[in-house]
């Protein structure tokens, strides 16, 4: 199932966590596609893949835990680059993670409630009342599209300008 599908999905049944976290994964996905369109672009312009090689390396095999020799590209530092150009999904980036975590919104707000009375009740429910709007969603996936037909186009040039006997 797609990641789009599954958030959406979770949105409409008030699934905040999934839904934030579906998202988040989205938007982290968007900022790696952004950077491999211009680690692409700086290989069609130095005729040269070593960097690109070694980048694509370490996103396929790169892990954070140690569990593979190789460390991972880090999704802060893309989405930090994607932020450049489009001002705000650091922003959105990190609103979402707020649900994500062991914080107010991730732990009390999430899944505690007050009633009217004060009296504090701690637990999963479905409807916090927390409704997290579409908008990173959208985005994510527009931009995750943009810069897929984008690669697709540069790869396509990088095969010619890199490859070509």
């Amino acid at each position: 199932m797609h990641l789009g599908e599954e958030a959406v999905r979770a949105y409409n049944n008030d699934s905040t966590v999934s839904f934030a976290l579906l998202v988040r994964a989205i938007l982290e996905t968007s900022a790696l596609m952004f950077t491999l369109d211009k680690d692409i672009a700086r290989a069609i312009e130095i005729g040269n893949t070593n960097e690109l090689e070694d980048r694509l390396h370490k996103t396929t095999i790169g892990s954070r835990n140690d569990s593979t020799p190789e460390t991972a590209v880090n999704a802060l530092t893309c989405l930090g680059k994607l932020d450049k150009k489009y001002s705000g999904i650091r922003k959105y980036y990190d609103d979402l993670s707020e649900f994500c975590h062991p914080n107010f919104y991730g732990v009390l707000s999430t899944y505690s409630s007050v009633s009217e009375d004060g009296q504090f009740k701690f637990g999963a429910h479905k409807g916090t009342g927390i409704k997290l709007g579409v908008a990173p969603l959208k985005i994510g996936i527009l931009i995750a599209a943009i810069y897929y037909d984008e690669i697709h186009v540069k790869y396509n040039e990088l095969l010619r300008v890199c490859y070509s006997a």
